[in-house]
């Protein structure tokens, strides 16, 4: 998919696209820092280009499988094209990751990734996703989350016991990375 291909997908979905260009590779390598190579099972909201699950399908182990949300009818044909055995694309939103990991037999996961735009989101479905990611967690699991603003930030430290920022300018927009810990 071309710069400009994403580009047109983003004026077609405002909120739900939350940038005009794909993530850099320099986002998705501070994104996937916070998974351990070892983890059974990873899921990613918000796929989009695939930038970041390219990068976390190199930093997982053969026995992983990493499952990933897409709602965007183009960027989920993209993201269908990549040809790995740990990886399932699901046409759907994240907020229905539990009747998925019901049907797959998962009973938690190990790492939620999200691209999700939560600024621009509705806020009852960006509070519903929320507590998706809370119960679908181990109880050592993580949760990474970039943004291109601090604004979450609050709300993450009332859900998490440990919140970490850490911040890339080699991204357009630059963007913020949360590490988030039960």
């Amino acid at each position: 998919m071309s710069r400009l291909q994403f580009f047109a997908e983003y004026l077609k979905n405002i909120r739900s696209i939350g940038s005009v260009v794909s993530s850099s590779r320099f986002l998705a390598a501070k994104m996937v820092k916070a998974i351990d190579p070892n983890a059974g099972v990873v899921v990613e909201f918000g796929g989009g280009h695939g930038v970041v699950t390219e990068a976390i399908l190199k930093r997982l182990g053969p026995n992983s499988r990493l499952i990933v949300f897409e709602t965007n009818n183009r960027f989920f044909e993209h993201l269908s094209l990549l040809k790995d055995a740990r990886l399932r694309v699901i046409h759907d939103s994240a907020e229905t990751l539990p009747q998925y990991l019901k049907e797959l037999g998962i009973t938690q996961v190990d790492c939620i990734v999200s691209g999700l735009p939560f600024t621009s989101l509705p806020s009852a479905l960006g509070e519903r996703i929320l507590r998706v990611v809370l119960s679908a967690l181990a109880p050592d699991g993580t949760f990474a989350q970039f943004q291109y603003s601090l604004f979450s930030l609050r709300d993450l430290r009332k859900l998490f016991q440990t919140v970490t920022v850490g911040f890339t300018f080699l991204n357009i927009p630059p963007a913020f990375v949360y590490v988030c810990k039960r």
